[in-house]
């Protein structure tokens, strides 16, 4: 996830945030979702007043030299969110797969930001766009098979599309969805363009077996079949990402909660 940080960071040129205007300089943040905390620690940085930056996570893998104004726990977001604090900023990255209850996660959001906090969700579509020609069938096998395998086991990780409906529906206002293509393979002609082709074929080539390999193997998949396909699947990737110009997405979603001085 790391190396996704870094390409999130490039795509969003050189932010962490597309909401990054709206904080003040002294902000209570919550990630949820924290993983090894580099998003947690970089806005505590960024956080020129100090504020507060917590980081939960259900693995305590964070390092242990930190901001002086960032901490991390061992917490489970599925768990009734009792915190008696509230936060000005509540951000989930790269969580899909994780959750039985989106909705429900909304909700408990809802719960812990201030009149006008913000929420801050980014996700990766994905499922691959071809600008040249057509994307290969072997992609798509795989990204229908992980769709269907991953929602019978009650952690979808298709769900991108849901989440302006289910914002709006826990009360959220001022829902916003923004888009950003991010090239698969350094087939770009613009430079920074190109770097993001590179760790987003790096990033992608390393994660299909992580969003594969447990799953499929749950379904009944054999270990050798499971990673037969993701041998394909990255064969696909890596013969097709020049001639067909193959890009992802990434999809940030933000909204806010009603109240508070704008």
């Amino acid at each position: 996830m790391d190396l996704r940080h870094e390409l999130s960071i490039m795509t969003l040129g050189e932010r962490l945030l597309v909401s990054q205007d709206s904080l003040s300089s002294a902000p209570r943040v919550l990630d949820v979702g924290t993983g090894t905390g580099l998003w947690a620690i970089d806005i505590a940085d960024k956080c020129s007043g100090g504020g507060e930056v917590v980081g939960i996570d259900l693995s305590p893998i964070q390092p242990r030299w930190v901001p002086p104004n960032c901490h991390f726990l061992v917490d489970d977001a599925e768990k009734t969110w009792d915190d008696s604090k509230k936060y000005n900023l509540v951000h989930i990255r790269y969580m899909e797969g994780a959750f039985t209850d989106w909705p429900w996660i909304f909700e408990q959001v809802m719960t812990v930001l201030e009149p006008g906090g913000i929420i801050e969700v980014h996700g990766i579509d994905f499922c691959p766009y071809a600008q040249e020609g057509e994307v290969p069938e072997v992609i798509l096998t795989w990204i229908a098979q992980l769709y269907d395998i991953t929602k019978k086991r009650g952690r979808p990780i298709d769900v991108i599309g849901g989440y302006e409906t289910w914002m709006e529906a826990a009360g959220f206002v001022d829902v916003e969805k923004h888009e950003f293509a991010q090239p698969l393979g350094p087939w770009a002609k613009d430079k920074r363009q190109k770097t993001i082709g590179v760790l987003n074929l790096e990033a992608t080539l390393n994660g299909v077996e992580a969003y594969t390999l447990e799953p499929f193997r749950e379904a009944g998949w054999s270990l050798k079949e499971a990673t037969v396909l993701i041998a394909l699947v990255r064969h696909a990737c890596q013969e097709n990402w020049y001639g067909n110009q193959l890009h992802t997405k990434l999809v940030v979603v933000t909204a806010r909660k009603p109240g508070g001085a704008r």
